[in-house]
């Protein structure tokens, strides 16, 4: 009777061991759902404020070589950089502004990638894997155009200084073949920026279709 009686506790407490093991593993899914569908939000938010940074950065950059002309006639010989009062200031100093929420979302963007590669790397059955792969490679893609673009802006925006302070400088001792020859490289990085912006948005379009897509799988429990 005793030796029955031990058998029932052991058999008890192994099918309470099972049930409270099935019941953690079935709390740790529930909660790397949980983990990638906030995830998933937060990315589509980023990248819509990246796309809008870069907007902000194009249509700024449009603006201030459209206003540019007129404006070097309206102030000789002043730096449109340094004159508040101008279009031309006010459009940069707005460009500058978008780059550096730019340089904020690329930061949050790239802790994004970083929380959802260690969802990834649970070993969970029935977790979307594959897309969220996907999405990790498209915000790798994106952080490198990412990276580039910033060097190519920065570099844009030294070489603008470089020209409007030429420009304004009565003094200056430079030649005609030697202003050119700036602003030929100014607008050869003005190209070379408004390209780097059209790949980006492609990436980023592609990695929020993605996002988009991953946010449904998990909600719908697929």
């Amino acid at each position: 009777m005793l030796k029955n009686s031990k058998h029932a506790k052991f058999t008890l407490f192994f099918m309470l061991l099972v049930a409270l093991v099935t019941l953690s593993a079935c709390s740790t899914k529930q909660g790397a759902k949980d983990q990638l569908l906030e995830n998933s939000k937060t990315v589509l938010k980023d990248i819509k404020a990246q796309k809008k940074n870069l907007n902000v950065i194009k249509n700024q950059m449009e603006a201030s070589q459209a206003r540019f002309p007129k404006e070097q006639k309206k102030y000789p010989k002043q730096n449109l950089l340094n004159v508040t009062t101008s279009k031309t200031y006010q459009a940069v100093t707005k460009r500058k502004d978008a780059f550096t929420s730019f340089k904020d979302t690329q930061n949050d963007l790239k802790m994004d990638q970083t929380t959802l590669t260690k969802i990834s790397n649970q070993d969970l059955p029935d977790m979307p894997k594959e897309l969220m792969n996907s999405l990790i490679q498209s915000l790798h893609l994106s952080a490198l155009d990412q990276r580039t673009f910033a060097n190519f802006l920065t570099e844009m925006t030294q070489n603008e200084a470089t020209y409007y302070n030429l420009l304004s400088n009565p003094d200056t001792s430079t030649s005609a073949t030697e202003l050119d020859a700036q602003e030929n490289r100014l607008n050869q990085y003005y190209g070379a920026v408004y390209q780097q912006i059209e790949i980006m948005n492609v990436n980023l379009n592609t990695a929020q279709k993605q996002a988009q897509r991953l946010q449904k799988s998990v909600a719908s429990g697929s």
